[in-house]
């Protein structure tokens, strides 16, 4: 982590912080219902292209959003224990490509993350 090198983000993009729900040997699935599910986010949402999930400011996945549907709307594993209120939101997504997801994924953001923020999405790009 600490010789993760920073990126520069150039596509639309939301960042998830997912530090509560990460745990290191997550499964590929399990990654993407903690990045995915339960998120109070704006009308911006719809301008990302791709969800990073995040953890320690180093980018672990990236996802292309394909929709945007309100909490509770998607299956999701038996063992989730993800809460979610009616004011929140998750998407559907797929795996991004290759090449974008090795353009960003084990790299720094830690230039577009202010300490100690207490919100855990940041919008990229999506103005």
């Amino acid at each position: 982590m600490l010789n993760a090198k920073e990126v520069v983000i150039s596509e639309p993009v939301i960042l998830i912080n997912i530090s509560r729900l990460f745990r290191y040997g997550m499964t590929e699935f399990e990654l993407y219902e903690a990045t995915r599910i339960a998120w109070k986010v704006g009308a911006k949402r719809e301008r990302a292209i791709y969800a990073f999930s995040i953890y320690k400011a180093v980018v672990r996945e990236v996802y292309q959003i394909q929709a945007w549907l309100p909490g509770n709307s998607t299956l999701r594993s038996s063992r989730s224990t993800i809460e979610i209120d009616d004011d929140r939101w998750e998407f559907v997504g797929k795996l991004a490509s290759d090449n974008i997801r090795q353009k960003y994924v084990g790299k720094s953001v830690s230039n577009y993350q202010k300490t100690g923020a207490q919100n855990p999405i940041k919008y990229v790009n999506c103005d």
